[in-house]
C-alpha cells in the first residue's frame, strides 16, 4: 500500500493487507492504496520516492515521541507566520496563535507565502485577500529553493525585528523536507520556531510504549470529542508596520500570479455539499461512492485552502457521528502523515548518543 511506502511503516500495509484488516472499516482509501485510478498512480511514485529520504524503517518501527518546541515558554510579540500547505484564515492553529501573540504591546505579525507550489496560487491570492479583509497582508516571495527560502525569511526577520516563525506542521513529503532546511536557517541565526498542528485533525494520541498506527490513530479521533471543533476566522489581525506593508505590497503581486488551483471559495462550496440531509448522500459518503467525493477535496487539501477538521465535523454531522467511508480515511491518513513525518524530522534533529 502506497502510504505504507510513503511513512516506511506497518509489515502488514506492506504485505498488502486490507484496510479493514488494520481497522479502518471496509473501504479502502481511494488515494493511499494500490488499487486507486490510474489517474492516481504519478502521485503514488513520488510519495514513495519522497518517502525513501524522510522515513527508514529502522526509525518508523522505533515508539513515537513527540517533543516540545524549542523554547516554547518563552515570551514572543513579534511573529513571522510561513504559511506553506494551510492558505486559510479560518480554523488555522499557527495564525491564532501568532495573531495572540502579536497583539502585545510592541508586538508584530507579518504573514509570509512561500510560492513554490504552482497550484496553490490560487489558494494563496484568495489567503491575500482574506487576510487584507482582517487588516493584514501577506508577503508572497519566490522560492527557488528551501535553503534559499530559509535565507530570505532569515532577511525578513532582522529587516522586521521578528523574534519567531509560527508555522503548521507539514502533512505532505516535500513541505516537510522544506520545513526542515528552512527552520535549520532560522534557528542557527536566533529565531524561535513554534510548531503546531494545524494540518491533523487533533495532536497525536500518547504513543510512548507502542508505535503509532493509523488503525490506532482512526479509532482515536472517531472517539467522542477527541477532535475539537474548527476555529472561526480571525476577524481582525494586528495590522502591518509601513515597511512590512511596503515589503508585501512589492513582492506579492508577481509571486502569486498566474492563479491557478482552488482556494478557500472552492473548500467552502465543497463542504457546503456535504451538509444536505438525505439519505442517498449518506449512502454515496459512507459507500463506495465516497471515493469520488474524496477526490473532489484532494486539491483543496492539498492547498490547505480548507481543514481537516472543519471537513471532519461535516463528516460527522452527515454520518451522525459515526465517521466512516473514503473521505473519513482521507483525513485519518493526512493526520497520519503529518505525525510520522514530525517524529522523523524530530529524529534527524536530535543529537546521536
Amino acid at each position: 500500500a502506497v502510504w505504507a511506502a510513503f511513512v516506511g511503516a506497518g509489515a502488514g500495509l506492506a504485505r498488502g493487507d486490507s484496510v479493514a484488516a488494520r481497522g479502518l472499516g471496509s473501504h479502502a482509501h481511494p488515494m493511499c492504496f494500490a488499487t486507486v485510478a490510474p489517474a492516481a498512480q504519478p502521485v503514488q511514485a513520488r510519495a514513495q520516492s519522497a518517502a525513501a529520504t524522510l522515513v527508514t524503517p529502522a526509525a518508523a518501527a522505533a515508539p513515537t515521541r513527540f517533543a516540545r518546541p524549542a523554547l516554547a515558554g518563552a515570551s514572543v510579540s513579534r511573529v513571522l507566520m510561513w504559511f506553506q500547505a494551510d492558505l486559510r484564515v479560518e480554523d488555522n492553529d499557527a495564525l491564532a496563535a501568532a495573531a495572540a501573540a502579536a497583539r502585545a504591546p510592541g508586538g508584530a505579525l507579518v504573514p509570509v507565502y512561500s510560492a513554490r507550489v504552482a497550484m496553490r496560487t490560487g489558494a494563496a491570492q484568495e489567503l491575500r485577500a482574506s487576510l487584507q479583509r482582517a487588516g493584514s497582508d501577506v508577503v508572497a516571495v519566490a522560492n527557488t529553493g528551501a535553503q534559499q527560502l530559509g535565507e530570505r525569511l532569515l532577511e525578513i526577520a532582522r529587516e522586521l525585528q521578528l523574534q519567531a516563525v509560527f508555522y503548521n506542521r507539514a502533512a505532505l513529503p516535500d513541505d516537510a523536507r522544506e520545513q526542515r532546511v528552512v527552520l535549520s536557517v532560522l534557528e542557527r541565526a536566533g529565531i524561535q520556531a513554534r510548531a503546531y498542528w494545524g494540518n491533523a485533525l487533533c495532536e497525536p494520541p500518547p504513543t510512548e510504549q507502542q508505535q503509532l498506527c493509523a488503525s490506532a490513530l482512526a479509532k482515536y479521533v472517531a472517539a467522542p470529542r477527541a477532535v475539537r471543533a474548527p476555529r472561526a476566522a480571525e476577524k481582525r489581525l494586528p495590522a502591518l508596520s509601513n515597511a512590512a506593508r511596503q515589503m508585501a505590497d512589492a513582492a506579492s503581486d508577481a509571486a502569486l500570479t498566474p492563479k491557478t488551483g482552488c482556494g478557500a471559495s472552492v473548500g467552502a462550496r465543497l463542504l457546503q455539499e456535504l451538509t444536505a440531509r438525505d439519505q442517498a448522500l449518506r449512502v454515496t459518503v459512507a459507500g463506495a461512492g465516497g471515493a469520488d467525493v474524496a477526490l473532489k477535496f484532494k486539491a483543496a487539501l492539498d492547498s490547505g485552502a480548507i481543514s481537516l477538521r472543519a471537513c471532519y465535523a461535516r463528516v460527522c454531522e452527515l454520518l451522525e457521528n459515526k465517521p466512516r467511508g473514503y473521505l473519513f480515511s482521507e483525513l485519518v491518513f493526512r493526520s497520519y502523515a503529518c505525525c510520522i513525518l514530525q517524529r522523523s524530522a524530530a529524529r534527524s534533529a536530535a543529537p546521536a548518543h
